[in-house]
């Protein structure tokens, strides 16, 4: 078992920009996203706030809207949480598509009947 401070520091390490590669395509992505009118919300089981570091990654003004578990007290892959996403894009669940990377977590989408697109992580 690590010693708690050493487990301090590698959670702090976690929450910095630096520690936070996004894909290649990225940014691309969510441009052509944004320039076709197709919003984006980031749905996650983080335990603190993200939205910095999509900023400091220059790409937090191409999100439409942020559900965070630790805010709104569900996790994925609880359909509830994707509702929300669902609800402050104002978009209909079949009319939705998840991407995400985690299977277990983000495969609870398509019981509320979005898509689900899982990109593998090599």
């Amino acid at each position: 078992m690590p010693a708690a401070d050493l487990a301090d520091a590698l959670h702090g390490r976690s929450q910095v920009s630096e520690a936070w590669l996004p894909y290649p395509d990225t940014g691309e992505i969510l441009r052509s996203l944004r320039g076709r009118g197709i919003p984006v919300a980031v749905v996650s089981n983080i335990g603190w706030d993200i939205r910095p570091v999509f900023r400091d990654h220059r790409v937090d003004a191409l999100m439409d809207a942020y559900v965070l578990s630790f805010e709104c007290g569900v996790k994925k892959p609880d359909p509830r949480i994707f509702q929300t996403a669902c609800d402050r894009l104002g978009v209909a669940p079949d009319d939705a598509l998840m991407v995400g990377d985690e299977p277990v977590a983000d495969i609870g989408a398509a019981g509320l009947g979005c898509r689900v697109h899982l990109v593998l992580q090599l």
